[in-house]
């Protein structure tokens, strides 16, 4: 199964890629969980989607226990979480 992070990003770059960290540090300490990186997306609103392999919906939990992020407002307004089950 696949879960997509989309995320409105208005801050700096290097806010960014403290986000991006985070993410995969939050990966390695979820088992069951592989982070696939930040990519960004031509048809959807978001700015950003975040990509992770998981074993299921239990795993996305422990995931966003192990995510150490303090969230601005300002900087991240908006975001939700998308579930792709397959490959079927």
């Amino acid at each position: 199964m696949m879960a997509v992070i989309w995320l409105d990003f208005t801050g700096t770059e290097d806010e960014l890629k403290e986000v991006d960290k985070t993410y995969k540090q939050a990966a390695e300490k979820t088992k069951g969980a592989e982070y696939l990186g930040r990519y960004t997306t031509l048809t959807r609103k978001w700015n950003w989607g975040y990509f992770l392999k998981i074993e299921g919906y239990g795993t996305m939990d422990e995931f966003m226990k192990n995510v150490k992020l303090k969230r601005d407002y300002k900087r991240m307004p908006y975001g939700a979480v998308e579930f792709l089950p397959g490959p079927m």
